[in-house]
C-alpha cells in the first residue's frame, strides 16, 4: 500500500500500526456484514496468514441468566 493510500481522518496522517485492531492472533481487517445481532468482520489469522470470518454479538444482558434465556430461545 503506498502512503497516498494510507492517509485516514482528517490528519493526512498515515494510520499507525498500533491502532489496527486484534483480537488474539487474529487481524480484524474490515466490517462485511451486519445483522439486527451481530456484526461479522473479514480476520486474518496473523501466524498462518489465512482469512477466517470472525461473527461478533451486538447485544449486551443485564444478567447471565438473561443472556442464558436468549441463547436457549435461539437454539430451540
Amino acid at each position: 500500500m503506498s502512503a497516498e493510500n494510507a492517509c485516514h481522518g482528517s490528519s493526512g496522517r498515515a494510520k499507525p500500526p498500533d491502532d489496527v485492531q486484534h483480537i488474539g492472533k487474529y487481524r480484524l481487517i474490515k466490517t462485511i456484514g451486519r445483522g439486527n445481532f451481530a456484526k461479522v468482520k473479514l480476520a486474518k489469522h496473523v501466524p498462518t496468514g489465512r482469512q477466517v470470518i470472525n461473527c461478533n454479538t451486538l447485544l449486551t444482558f443485564s444478567s447471565p441468566h438473561c443472556r442464558f434465556e436468549f441463547l436457549f430461545k435461539v437454539q430451540a
